[in-house]
This record gives C-alpha cells, sequence and structure tokens, in this order.
C-alpha cells in the first residue's frame, strides 16, 4: 500500500514524497514525484484521473544520490514544471 509522507507545493505543482512496501526487494522503498498543476489543484495521490496527458520522466540516480538530492539539484522541478513533465524518482540508495 501506498503511503505519503510528506507533500510540499512548488513551481506550480506538488511534490509527494512516498514509501511502500517493495515485494522485489523485501523492505519498504521510498520515491518522489513531482505532479505539475492540472487545471484546478490537488494536493492528494491520486492525481487526477487525466494525468495521462503528461509525461513522466523516470530519474533513476547513482548510489550517491537518493530521490530527494536529485530534487535538489540543477532546477530540475523548475524544468519540469516549464515543460509540463512528471518527475518520478526513486531513492536508490
Amino acid at each position: 500500500e501506498l503511503e505519503i509522507l510528506k507533500c510540499h507545493r512548488c513551481f506550480e505543482g506538488t511534490v509527494f514524497r512516498c514509501t511502500h512496501r517493495s515485494a522485489a526487494l523485501g523492505l519498504d522503498a521510498c520515491f518522489s514525484v513531482y505532479v505539475p498543476d492540472a487545471p484546478r489543484m490537488h494536493t492528494t495521490l491520486p492525481y487526477p484521473r487525466d494525468c495521462e496527458e503528461f509525461p513522466v520522466l523516470l530519474f533513476l540516480s547513482d548510489e550517491g544520490c537518493n530521490d530527494i538530492d536529485i530534487l535538489m539539484q540543477g532546477n530540475v522541478l523548475q524544468h519540469c514544471s516549464d515543460c509540463g513533465l512528471i518527475l518520478v524518482s526513486p531513492d536508490t540508495c
């Protein structure tokens, strides 16, 4: 079951930090998702049912970065907001 740990508004969108039990890993796994605003603001998951209109960028980092590091580096959230991209960033540490 998906659990939302934190939810923040930024760059005309919402960042969700989530965790779930991974059957493949046998442990809890965290990931972050940035979702740009739809015509109306939402702050819960699932996001609007029409999200298939947004392209998704899956960013897999190396062992030195976690999902939060990715969100804080290189203005990635601003670029995703400008381009209307959903960003999924799993914690790979």
